[in-house]
């Protein structure tokens, strides 16, 4: 078992690679003031999820902050992975369940994006 600073250890831990990484941190933005930061949060952490990825690797990203919008937190994710330099197939976005419904928006906050790394490409 590894018990360490999420943050911490996906960027200065052991440098082997995953086919799947889980990005699903708690809440990142509990208040509006927070937006911001963590759109920035979430881009680092995906960028660092990406670096552990193998090749043909899949990513879930998910955000459980309803501050920030799903749209927000699929761009911060979708630039992560573009500049990353490496080629990526959305495979599916998600929100709530059935049996979890948003009946009002400010409880629209699940969200998760899955990305698999089709191929490297070459870096010039």
């Amino acid at each position: 078992m590894i018990r360490a600073d999420a943050f911490e250890w996906i960027e200065q831990g052991p440098k082997r690679g995953f086919d799947f990484v889980i990005l699903d941190p708690p809440s990142m933005a509990r208040r509006e003031s927070e937006r911001s930061r963590a759109i920035q949060a979430y881009r680092k952490l995906a960028s660092a999820g990406i670096q552990r990825l193998k090749r043909c690797g899949i990513l879930a990203a998910a955000s459980c902050s309803a501050h920030v919008s799903a749209e927000e937190f699929f761009t911060a994710v979708r630039q992560a992975a573009k500049e990353s330099l490496r080629e990526f197939k959305e495979l599916q976005t998600t929100s709530h369940g059935t049996d979890h419904p948003a009946t009002f928006r400010e409880a629209y906050y699940l969200k998760c994006i899955y990305l698999n790394s089709e191929f490297s490409v070459a870096a010039n």
